[in-house]
C-alpha cells in the first residue's frame, strides 16, 4: 500500500473530488507558502512519505496499523490539490461507497481498468492494419515494467502512458495506411486517447502536439488534404477538451515557491551540465526503477532492454524512408530535449524534480513508431518471414517483464539485500507472494501469446494459404 510515487497524494486528491472539493477546501500560508488543504475521510489519510520509500533493505511490516474512521472527515494537506481532477473524479468514487484501507485497491484496478482500455484501443489500431508483425513487438517494448507497475497504482500518469501509446498506434495506422472504412473507428479511438493523455497530467497538450507532428510525418505523399478532410471532426472535439485542460491548468496554477532554493542552476551552463549528467538515469527510469525510485531492475534487464530498442531503431532507420527517418531521430533527440526545456524556467526554485516516467507518454511512441516502418517496409518483411524473428524478441520481452516484478517483489517482501525469499518472509503482500508470482507469470505468459498471435496478420496468413493451395495444383497437375 503506497508503494508507488506520491500514491498519498493522489489518494486524498480523489477523494476530494469525489466531494466536490476541485481544489480541496481552502488555502493557507504555512512557513511563506501557500498550502491546499481537503477534507477526506480519516482512513485515507497515509503519511505523504511510507516508512519503508528509500530505504530498500525495510520491508512494508514497518506499517504501523492505520486508525481511524471512514465516516470522519479530517483535514490534511493536499499535494497535487491542482491537478486536473478528470481522473480523480473516475477513481475516487469508491471513496464515497467505503472509504478504508480496502478501498484503495478498488480504486487501483479503476486505474488498470483505464489502463486496459487504452492498450486495447493500441492493439485495435495495430491489428486493422495489413502486415503489422513489427508493430506488435514495439508495443510490447512499449509497456514498459515502469508503464505497469504505475498502472498498478492510483496515478494519473498511468492513464498518461496508455493513452500515449493508444494515440501513436491510431494515428500511425490513420495517416500512414488509409482506409475510408475505418476512418470513422479510428476518429473515435483518437479522439478518446487524446482526451485522456491532455487531462491526466498538465505536460498531456504538449505531448498532442508533439505525438500528432510526429505522425504526420508518416502520411504519403498527396494525402495530407485527404488527413485534414477525414480529421476536421476529430480535431474540434479533442481542441475543445484540450483547451478545457490547459485553462484549468492556467487558472488554478501551481504552488511552487517563488525563492530561489537552488541558485547554482541559475547558471544555464551549470543547469545544462547536471541534466545532460542525468539523462541515462531517466531513461532508466523510463525502463523501471520502481517503487519511491528506490528500486532499480538488475543492470543486466536495462542492458537487455536498450539491445531491443537499439535494435528496432537502427533496423527502422536502414529500411525506413527519409521521412520515417526524420521521426525516429527526432523522437530520440525529444527523450533528451524535453526534459531540458520543461524543467529549465522552474529549476532554481524546485531543483531536478524531472522523473524518466514524466517523458513516457511521448517516449513509447520510439518502438511504436520503428515497429510500424519495419511492417512498412517490404524488403524486411521479406528477410524476416521466419517466426522466429518475431517471437524471439517477445519471448525475450516475457522475461524481462517477469525478472521487473520478481525483483520488485523481492525488495518488498524481504529486502534488496537478503538471499532467497522462502515461505516465511517479512512481509507477505495480500494473496501471499507465491500466489502472485505464479498469476504474473501466466499473465504475462497470455500477454506474449497474443502479441505473438498477432504477428501472423490476416493478410499475410490470407497470401500464405494461397501460395499453398497453388503449389498444391500445380503438383496435382
Amino acid at each position: 500500500m503506497m508503494g508507488s510515487p506520491d500514491e498519498p497524494a493522489h489518494v486524498v486528491r480523489a477523494a476530494s473530488v469525489a466531494r466536490g472539493q476541485w481544489i480541496g477546501t481552502s488555502t493557507i500560508v504555512q512557513d511563506g507558502e501557500r498550502v491546499d488543504v481537503a477534507r477526506v475521510p480519516e482512513t485515507l489519510v497515509f503519511p505523504e512519505v511510507p516508512c519503508f520509500a528509500h530505504r530498500d533493505s525495510t520491508t512494508p511490516a514497518c506499517e504501523l496499523p492505520q486508525d481511524g474512521r471512514g465516516d470522519v472527515l479530517v483535514d490534511v494537506q493536499s499535494l497535487a490539490a491542482r491537478y486536473n481532477p478528470a481522473f480523480y473524479a473516475i477513481v475516487g468514487l469508491p471513496t464515497l461507497v467505503a472509504p478504508g484501507r480496502s478501498t484503495v485497491y478498488v480504486m487501483r484496478f479503476l486505474t488498470v481498468a483505464m489502463v486496459a482500455g487504452l492498450l486495447t484501443l493500441a492493439a485495435i489500431a495495430l491489428r486493422e492494419a495489413a502486415a503489422n508483425r513489427w508493430g506488435f513487438v514495439g508495443l510490447g517494448y512499449a509497456v514498459t515494467p515502469m508503464a505497469l507497475f504505475l498502472s498498478g497504482s492510483v496515478n494519473p500518469n498511468a492513464v498518461e502512458v496508455a493513452a500515449g501509446a493508444a494515440l501513436w498506434a491510431t494515428l500511425l495506422g490513420w495517416f500512414g495506411r488509409p482506409d475510408p472504412a475505418l476512418d470513422r473507428g479510428r476518429a473515435l479511438r483518437a479522439t478518446v486517447a487524446a482526451a485522456a493523455l491532455v487531462s491526466a497530467r498538465p505536460l498531456g497538450p504538449l505531448f498532442l502536439v508533439l505525438i500528432v507532428a510526429g505522425a504526420l510525418l508518416v502520411v504519403p505523399k498527396g494525402g495530407f488534404r485527404r488527413v485534414v478532410r477525414v480529421c476536421r471532426s476529430a480535431a474540434f472535439a479533442v481542441a475543445a477538451v484540450t483547451i478545457a485542460c490547459v485553462g484549468w491548468t492556467l487558472s488554478v496554477g501551481t504552488l511552487q515557491t517563488s525563492t530561489v532554493e537552488y541558485p547554482e542552476f541559475e547558471s544555464v551552463r551549470r543547469y545544462l551540465y547536471t541534466m545532460i549528467l542525468s539523462l541515462d538515469d531517466f531513461n532508466r527510469q523510463m525502463i523501471g526503477v520502481l517503487g519511491w525510485l528506490d528500486t532499480p531492475l538488475l543492470s543486466h534487464a536495462y542492458d537487455v532492454w536498450f539491445a531491443m530498442f537499439g535494435f528496432l531503431v537502427v533496423a527502422a532507420l536502414a529500411v525506413g524512408e527519409m521521412r520515417h527517418r526524420i521521426l525516429l531521430l527526432g523522437l530520440v533527440a525529444l527523450t533528451a530535449l524535453v526534459p531540458i526545456a520543461v524543467q529549465l524556467p522552474a529549476a532554481p526554485e524546485l531543483g531536478i524534480v524531472w522523473q524518466g516516467r514524466y517523458l513516457l507518454p511521448l517516449a513509447v511512441g520510439v518502438p511504436l513508431a520503428a515497429g510500424w516502418v519495419l511492417s512498412a517496409s517490404h524488403a524486411w518483411s521479406e528477410a524476416m518471414r521466419s517466426r522466429w524473428a518475431t517471437g524471439l524478441p517477445l519471448v525475450v520481452l516475457a522475461v524481462l517483464q517477469v525478472t521487473a516484478f520478481w525483483w520488485a517483489l523481492h525488495r518488498n517482501v524481504i529486502g534488496i539485500d537478503e538471499g532467497w525469499i522462502g515461505f516465511e518472509p517479512l512481509w507477505q503482500p495480500p494473496l501471499g507472494w507465491v500466489t502472485l508470482t505464479l498469476a504474473y507469470v501466466a499473465s504475462v505468459a497470455i500477454w506474449t501469446v497474443v502479441l505473438a498471435t498477432q504477428v501472423e496478420p490476416r493478410v499475410e496468413s490470407i497470401v500464405r494459404e494461397t501460395e499453398r493451395r497453388l503449389r498444391s495444383v500445380d503438383a496435382a497437375a
